[in-house]
Formats: structure tokens, sequence, C-alpha cells
């Protein structure tokens, strides 16, 4: 115990000051209180003090700041004054000032029901009508066709512009194929140009999308858009080309270039109506 005269150490049991000689009375040590806890148990109690749910003081170690202790003595959580309830009396679990709820503030993904299970995509979105829609066709894009794309642009950037597109096993050299026909060379540079830049967007394009930019959509429509005008004004050139010397189109057209045209239109067309339902993802 402490001297409430002198300030001086007393041994708990004696009713009177060993160094003062003032009497001491649990009145006086607790400040004008009497001891709740019985005489000389030493613990300090504020008067007046806001009791808790089971009728003890609240001590230091039990003062909730502000508002009653909802766990009962002793638990020294902090409760902010005002801060809604949980149904079992404790403070309620809040992220930015609302009730926690599947969706986090902040989330870039509005309208995705708690399906995703720990990747950075939601695994469906609810569409305008409020069907859900799969988000597959989306992560191949990012994580494999872009890429894909950008390989297979600096592909074809290499073959048109070292002229090697035109070297074939009969032994015809890219040399003999611009002797013949001067102006494919020229195509060739504009055409191998335009697929470096396709190279360079497609990617550009994958963090724009990933990242659920606003214009990502568009950028994709674009990296397609070049390949196919690509394409296209190099047939249109090089059948010009061959036809003004008699020779057929095959002979320096690869059939398999008007393929990949009308693959690359038809994907053009599936991905408009595919991104048309997402566009409320693509905000940022």
């Amino acid at each position: 115990m402490i001297c409430p005269y002198c300030n001086s150490s007393v041994e708990d049991g004696n009713t009177f000051c060993t160094t003062c000689g003032k009497p001491i009375t649990s009145q006086n040590i607790y400040g004008g209180q009497q001891d709740p806890y019985g005489a000389g148990t030493g613990q300090y109690v504020q008067p007046s003090a806001q009791q808790n749910a089971y009728s003890s003081p609240q001590g230091y170690g039990q003062q909730s700041y502000g508002q009653q202790d909802p766990y009962g003595a002793g638990a020294g959580q902090y409760v902010q004054p005002g801060a809604p309830q949980s149904q079992y009396g404790g403070p309620q679990n809040t992220y930015g000032g609302q009730q926690n709820t599947y969706m986090p503030q902040g989330n870039p993904y509005p309208g995705v029901p708690p399906m995703n299970t720990g990747s950075s995509i939601p695994d469906v979105v609810i569409g305008p009508n409020g069907q859900q829609l799969g988000m597959n066709w989306f992560k191949f894009i990012i994580y494999v066709q872009l890429f894909l794309t950008s390989l297979g642009a600096l592909y074809n950037a290499y073959q048109l512009l070292s002229g090697k597109i035109y070297d074939n096993d009969q032994g015809v050299t890219a040399e003999q194929i611009f002797r013949l026909f001067p102006s494919l060379k020229t195509v060739g540079i504009v055409s191998g140009l335009l697929f470096l830049v396709v190279a360079g967007g497609a990617i550009f394009t994958r963090f724009q999308l990933a990242g659920f930019k606003k214009n990502g959509p568009m950028f994709y429509f674009i990296v397609i858009g070049i390949i196919i005008f690509a394409n296209f004004i190099y047939i249109i050139a090089a059948v010009s080309e061959v036809k003004k010397y008699g020779f057929p189109a095959s002979a320096i057209v690869q059939p398999g270039i008007v393929g990949q045209i009308i693959g690359y239109v038809i994907l053009v067309v599936c991905n408009i109506i595919y991104f048309n339902n997402r566009k409320k993802l693509f905000v940022k």
C-alpha cells in the first residue's frame, strides 16, 4: 500500500503509516470510496467510475475508453464511440465506414459474385440482363493469345523484311523474286513494319486489358485490325504485281494468308459481342 499522506510504502494490513504515523483506512487510500475488493488489495478504483456489465469497477486495465467494454471485464479492446455493434455485442467489422460485404471497397469488378477463388481475374461477371458470364476467354486472351500474337507478328516481320517469305523448296530465292517483281520489296517492307507495330501493340494491349483499362478493348481491336490490314495490302499488291507479268496469284501469295484474314474477321465480330457484354468491367 501507499500512504496517502507521505506517499511511503506501507505493508498490506497495517492500519498506520510506519513513516509518518498517520492512521490508514480503506477510505483514505481509495479516494473516499470503499474498496470493493476488500482492504489491502491495492487496486485503484476511480471515483464514480463506470461499471461494466458484470458490476466490477473499471480499473486501468478494464477501461473501454469512451464506451463500456462489450466483451466483459478485462477484454481491453478499444471500441470507438458510436461504432456499429454486431449481433454478439462486439464492434462490427467494417471497411471504409460501411458494413463489410462480398465486395470490399475499391473492388474493380462491380457486380461480381463471390465466386472468385484467389485469381486476380473474376471467374464470372453479371451481364447486362443479370445473367452470369464466364471470363475464361478473357483469361485466354491476356495470358495466351496476345503473347502468341506478338511472337507471330515478330516472325512475320522478319520474313517480310528479309524476303525469306519468298524462299521455297524449289530453290527460288528472294533476290530472284525481287528481280522479277521489284515492287514486292517495297510491299514487304511496309507490311513488315506494320507487323512490328502489332508485336509491340499486342503486349501493350495485354496489360491494358489485364488492368481493366477503359480503352483496353479498343486497343485489342486496333491490333487485330492492323493484322488484317497488313495481310490485305500484301495480298492486293502482290497479286497486282504478278498478274502484270502473266503469273497466277498462287505463284506468290500463300493460300494460308487468305484463311488468316477470314479467321481474324470472325474473331473481331465475336469479340465485339463478348466485350460489349462485359464493358462495365473496363472503367479505369
